[in-house]
């Protein structure tokens, strides 16, 4: 499973995982902050829907492109 990450400046970082069957996962160090940034993003309901077992968003294999250039607009990858 490929994985990146992503730090958003004083607030925390966001792990992107990517699934097997095309899929995304996003999951973040919670804070409100952090969450007021990625939640829009991510558009649960659109582009995501929220896994409440692992407390992550799993983004559908056609919008992953678009969430991940969202992504890096609001943070810096580290890995």
């Amino acid at each position: 499973m490929d994985r990146r990450i992503y730090v958003v400046d004083g607030l925390g970082a966001i792990q992107v995982d990517f699934l097997e069957r095309g899929d995304m996962t996003v999951k973040i160090t919670y804070s409100d902050a952090l969450r007021d940034i990625v939640k829009p993003i991510v558009r649960v309901g659109e582009r995501s829907w929220f896994n409440p077992k692992f407390m992550n968003w799993v983004v559908f294999q056609q919008f992953s492109d678009v969430v991940l250039n969202e992504l890096e607009c609001v943070s810096r990858r580290y890995a």
